[in-house]
């Protein structure tokens, strides 16, 4: 499959989708969970990255994984504008 785009702004813009697997205060099975949360989340972004997936199937993917997808979604955006005026 072709690269959509650079390797290294895809970087750039993967780290924006990943969640925070907070570490404080969380149970064994709590830090599994979001950990094992994280990860799926991870693929979904790659898979979105590379052209097979698109924003919408991100999302609707990531539903059932994140408690709070207006947090998330408003996180996301935030981290792309930040990441989008450092870019070259």
């Amino acid at each position: 499959m072709q690269q959509v785009i650079d390797p290294l702004k895809r970087k750039a813009l993967a780290d924006c989708f990943y969640l925070e697997v907070p570490l404080i205060n969380a149970s064994d099975d709590e830090i599994t969970h979001n950990i094992a949360n994280a990860i799926a989340i991870e693929q979904v972004a790659t898979a979105m990255l590379d052209g097979s997936m698109s924003i919408e199937d991100l999302l609707e993917s990531a539903e059932d994984l994140i408690a709070d997808m207006d947090t998330y979604v408003e996180e996301v955006e935030a981290n792309l504008e930040e990441t989008l005026l450092i870019l070259p």
